[in-house]
């Protein structure tokens, strides 16, 4: 009944994604209404469809066995990570590069903060198995997280920044899925006719996705003109936000059901995902500028808070009240970008 369910959902939201771009037509006058409802109703299509998405792989992962960490690392992140790509996409086409690293940057502070923020005060003492990876692993991951930040040090990601950062991304990836299928105890595989309808539902949510992105930026650009907002914000507040709904849910799945091992393996990708695969990909399709200062703090703020939740991901447990000192952190973030980000 949910599988059915779920199939008619999706093929509804790419129905009224399709209603949304080619027939709706509201009235030009009323602008700045049409922007908020356009980014209420393409929000919804979006958010709605990562968590179909989420839903269709993570059950079959979980019945041919494959560890925990490798498919938060893996598949969760990259999965949640879609809206994320898809807007970088369109908002480099569109040439609003600083929109791109806001929603990324604010990603990070989402995967790495607010997260184990969650996830930590729900449990009270959320049990983290010590982190799955070595140190010399985790400080490989921070540093290349810190190669965009150095690329963007000139103000400008150009697109032979952009490939080398997907080099890094794909080669990383690969290598992590191959060292952790190597020790892991595939008890099976799928058949086709247990899997056909989550792959339906995959592929229409996927469309939908890509079609419903197009909207969210466009329409976050528009109500940071209306606003005299600086589109970097429009990233970090309306985009990143809003994309992260489906990873925050997923979050509270996990630390109800105390399997933090996918959790803090989404953290971790979702860190590279957005960082190398957003960044990499939006700056191949269009080379673009950014506002150099709301960068370089934000950039050094979500590296710092990065290595701290790894630090607190090093013991055995975390407990609430570090959970509200990972809070805290991401709250002052998103405070002193709307304070000085407007300035």
């Amino acid at each position: 009944m949910m599988k059915d369910l779920s199939w008619y959902v999706a093929t509804a939201l790419v129905v009224l994604t399709l209603l949304f771009q080619f027939v709706i037509k509201l009235p030009k006058k009323f602008l700045i209404v049409n922007a908020f409802i356009a980014f209420g109703v393409a929000l919804f299509i979006v958010v709605k469809a990562t968590s179909y998405l989420v839903d269709s792989v993570s059950e079959h992962a979980a019945k041919i066995k494959l560890p925990g960490f490798l498919v938060g690392f893996v598949i969760i992140s990259v999965v949640t990570s879609i809206p994320d790509l898809s807007a970088g996409l369109f908002a480099a086409q569109q040439g609003h590069g600083d929109l791109i690293l806001g929603d990324v940057v604010t990603s990070v502070m989402v995967g790495m903060a607010l997260l184990t923020a969650i996830g930590a005060i729900l449990l009270k003492k959320m049990p983290t198995g010590k982190a799955e990876l070595s140190n010399k692993m985790l400080v490989l991951i921070v540093g290349l997280a810190i190669i965009p930040f150095i690329f963007g040090l000139d103000g400008t990601f150009e697109r032979w920044e952009g490939a080398v950062l997907l080099l890094i991304f794909f080669a990383y990836f690969l290598y992590m899925v191959i060292s952790q299928l190597r020790v892991a105890h595939l008890v099976k595989q799928i058949a086709f006719k247990d899997a056909w309808q989550d792959i339906v539902v995959f592929n229409l949510a996927f469309v939908a996705i890509l079609l419903g992105s197009g909207y969210v930026v466009q329409s976050a650009v528009a109500i940071a003109k209306h606003f005299h907002i600086p589109t970097f914000l429009a990233g970090l507040f309306l985009v990143a936000l809003g994309n992260s709904a489906p990873e925050i849910a997923f979050q509270i799945k996990t630390a109800r059901s105390g399997v933090m091992d996918i959790g803090f393996g989404n953290a971790m990708g979702s860190l590279l995902v957005n960082t190398l695969l957003v960044t990499g990909s939006a700056a191949v399709m269009k080379a673009f500028t950014f506002p150099y200062g709301s960068f370089l703090f934000s950039y050094i703020y979500a590296i710092a808070t990065v290595i701290i939740a790894i630090f607190l991901y090093k013991q055995k447990y975390i407990s609430w009240k570090q959970g509200l000192v990972m809070l805290g952190l991401f709250v002052v973030f998103l405070g002193v970008n709307a304070v000085f980000g407007t300035g």
